[in-house]
């Protein structure tokens, strides 16, 4: 959708993403080969990660919220924020 719009060859596109599937394959392997060392660098993976997530959330789709077409629209957001909140937070407590 968006690398054809952008006027992406077809066999382009189907390289990015072949090449961008191809990483997840890299990080199992990666992972399995340093699984003994996991349990020492988790928390700086989890604090990358987390970086990560905010960072697309600012960068990205905190914009998209800018662009609502009616007030229907920005409850369902914000209800849904909420209620991802509420289940981190359940979830923190069953754990």
């Amino acid at each position: 959708g968006i690398l054809i719009r952008a006027r992406w060859s077809s066999q382009k596109v189907l390289l990015a993403n072949v090449s961008t599937a191809l990483t997840a394959t890299a990080g199992v392997v990666v992972t399995l080969a340093l699984a003994d060392l996991i349990p020492a660098i988790l928390p700086g993976l989890v604090a990358f990660a987390t970086g990560q997530l905010i960072y697309v959330a600012l960068a990205d789709l905190l914009p998209e919220i800018h662009h609502r077409t009616s007030l229907r629209t920005y409850i369902l957001e914000i209800s849904a924020f909420i209620l991802a909140v509420g289940i981190m937070w359940v979830l923190t407590l069953v754990e």
